[in-house]
């Protein structure tokens, strides 16, 4: 069956940053079948459409099938695959721009936010909206409230001269990013970086072996290194090591590992919360991280 989609989206760029122009450019989709994108950088828009797209009847079906709006769990795999081709041939367009013409670090990397979504059978004159997914749980995650306990840990850590790791500036970075290929290398980063700064911190003996020998991979640093210091291996000794080998498939051969948006979101969980699993190690005479 052949189906005909419409895309738009918003580029989110800072308001003092100019943009200006237009054009609309063919982007190569699938083997037989092109884009067509209008990037509008005066208006901050970006519309991709696709005309005759050969898929398969179960796409159509999980189309008319699927509710507007289904928790981020719920959503069909076969739709998130295709949702997520959409998103990458736009931000081919965006890309190019920004990386080998404008050379704009200003341009965020992963500037399209999506706007709207529709999609039709080729023959048929009928658009109807694509499915998309809501985040749940995930997304009314509140940040923590600055009153009692909290603001009696923030003044003892403040007092105490404790400061962020500079692999939390790779944390949040990977918290924030958009493509989740490179949520997972800044991840990975932030483990590595992180693991260095606290065994350091912990015992400044280890900063001359960091300074002069090549770096244990980190299925040692958060194993029998960490045990070896600070008396615990990481409990998520098993994810970090299959990242590890995720992240280089990535760097290596970018053209043959793909990341799922939840598998990178969860990634980047279990990597935090390894940080802080063995900062509280480093700490754990204060009890700056111990949360119930």
């Amino acid at each position: 069956m052949q189906i005909d989609i419409k895309a738009e989206f918003s580029i989110q760029v800072a308001k003092e940053t100019r943009l200006s122009g237009e054009t609309k450019i063919r982007v190569p989709f699938s083997d037989a079948v092109h884009a067509e994108v209008d990037l509008d950088l005066t208006n901050r828009r970006c519309i991709l459409q696709l005309a005759g797209l050969s898929v398969e009847p179960e796409v159509v079906c999980t189309l008319v099938e699927t509710q507007a709006l289904v928790n981020r769990g719920d959503y069909p795999a076969v739709l998130s695959g295709l949702e997520e081709k959409i998103n990458s041939t736009a931000d081919i367009a965006l890309h190019a721009w920004k990386y080998l013409l404008a050379r704009d670090e200003r341009i965020p990397h992963g500037a399209l936010a999506g706007l709207s979504r529709q999609w039709k059978e080729s023959s048929s004159n009928e658009w109807r909206k694509f499915p998309s997914w809501i985040a749940g749980s995930i997304s009314v995650a509140q940040i923590p409230v600055l009153v009692g306990s909290n603001a009696q840990r923030l003044q003892q850590i403040v007092a105490d001269g404790v400061t962020p790791l500079v692999g939390m500036r790779y944390l949040h970075r990977a918290k924030a990013e958009g493509d989740p290929r490179y949520r997972w290398v800044d991840a990975t980063i932030a483990a590595e970086l992180a693991i260095k700064e606290i065994l350091q911190m912990a015992r400044p003996e280890t900063t001359v072996l960091f300074d002069n020998l090549p770096s244990p991979p980190l299925s040692k640093l958060y194993g029998e290194v960490l045990e070896a210091y600070l008396g615990e291996r990481s409990p998520h000794l098993k994810a970090i090591v299959k990242g590890v080998e995720k992240r280089n498939a990535l760097v290596h051969r970018t053209l043959g590992a793909d990341i799922d948006v939840t598998e990178a979101e969860k990634y980047v969980g279990t990597i935090e919360e390894a940080i802080f699993h063995a900062l509280n190690l480093c700490y754990k005479n204060k009890g700056y991280f111990e949360f119930p």
